[in-house]
Formats: structure tokens, sequence, C-alpha cells
């Protein structure tokens, strides 16, 4: 019984620091240099076969929760014309979706697309 709880109260310990060093990461180094990462985003893109863009894109915390908000994204048909606009696309991650192993991000906005 001794052990398990001392297993339990080490397993405790490793998720709470896990946890606070995802989110030290998330504010002090990933989401500050989002912008400065801008070939990397286009990689991300590639796997949906046709070309994407996105003009700029901001990143912060709304209280808590990390969000991003990306503007100008342009999605191209194959003959490269613009088949969606979007000026804004924007959303905030659900801490406690990660907790049951999915990413669930709320709300999803998108404004004025054409």
């Amino acid at each position: 019984m001794r052990r398990l709880l001392r297993f339990a109260g080490i397993a405790a310990l490793v998720v709470y620091f896990g946890f606070a060093a995802t989110v030290l990461a998330l504010r002090f180094w990933i989401l500050p240099q989002i912008e400065e990462h801008r070939g990397h985003r286009r990689g991300h893109f590639a796997h949906i076969g046709q070309r994407v863009s996105i003009g700029s894109v901001d990143s912060g915390w709304q209280r808590l929760r990390p969000y991003l908000e990306l503007t100008e994204v342009r999605l191209y048909d194959q003959d490269g014309r613009v088949a969606l606009s979007l000026p804004s696309v924007s959303c905030t991650l659900a801490w406690d979706s990660l907790a049951f192993g999915t990413c669930v991000l709320i709300p999803f906005r998108w404004t004025n697309p054409s």
C-alpha cells in the first residue's frame, strides 16, 4: 500500500511539473516567437496539397488560455486562384481537453469568409 501511495505521489508530481513546463514554454518561448517561424508554418500546410497563404500571425493569452489569430488566410485552388479568403481566424486552447488526449480549440472563429 505504501509503495502504491509513493508511486501515485511521484506520478502526480511528474504530471504537475510537466504541465507547468508546457505552460512556461508556451508563455515565454513558443508564442512570443511564432511570427518568426513563417517558413516552418508553410510545411504544416503542404499535406493538404493546395497552396495556403497567411498574412500575419498573432498569439498571446486570454486569461490562462493561449490564443492564436491568423489574418489574411487564403486557400488557393489547383489553378492558383483564391478559392477561400478569410480576413481573420482565431482560436483559444481549452486546457481541460488535453487531459482527455485531445486538443479542443474554443471558440474557433472566422470573419467574413469569401
